[in-house]
């Protein structure tokens, strides 16, 4: 098989006042709602949003999620969030995520999170891809 097209969804978020702290910067415990964001633009992209995932009877829990920070997010100003899966065909779902100033493109964090694939009727952990991912993210290829 060739080696798969990356999958990537984006969102622009600006940040809002209730996400700031006393410095006006995002606190980091935001970061993970910015990067929720943008892996559910993904996840759409493929035609798999959480409520399609849970009727197909799977979940998708997160197992190891990393951050880097290194600039801060300030109040108001927009930025590019941006979620890639580089292997869609790997036995977890491995996600990096990118955090960009809009305006001058400087990077501010990156991230990373791994999910397994669990069957939910058995809370089974899938140890091979299920067929169900392989397809979606093939037609996903296909259409990139």
């Amino acid at each position: 098989m060739n080696s798969p097209r990356s999958i990537e969804g984006e969102v622009v978020v600006t940040i809002p006042f209730h996400d700031i702290d006393i410095m006006e910067v995002a606190w980091h415990g935001h970061y993970a709602k910015y990067f929720e964001l943008a892996r559910t633009s993904l996840m759409q992209k493929v035609g798999l949003d959480w409520i399609r995932i849970r009727d197909m009877g799977f979940a998708l829990p997160i197992v190891d999620f990393n951050t880097r920070f290194a600039r801060p997010l300030r109040y108001g100003s927009e930025y590019v969030v941006r979620a890639t899966v580089e292997d869609p065909y790997s036995t977890y779902l491995i996600i990096d995520y990118t955090i960009t100033e809009k305006s001058t493109g400087q990077a501010c964090a990156t991230a990373r999170s791994r999910q397994i694939y669990l069957r939910t009727e058995k809370l089974e952990t899938c140890f091979n891809l299920p067929d169900e991912f392989h397809e979606a993210y093939k037609r996903a290829e296909l259409h990139a």
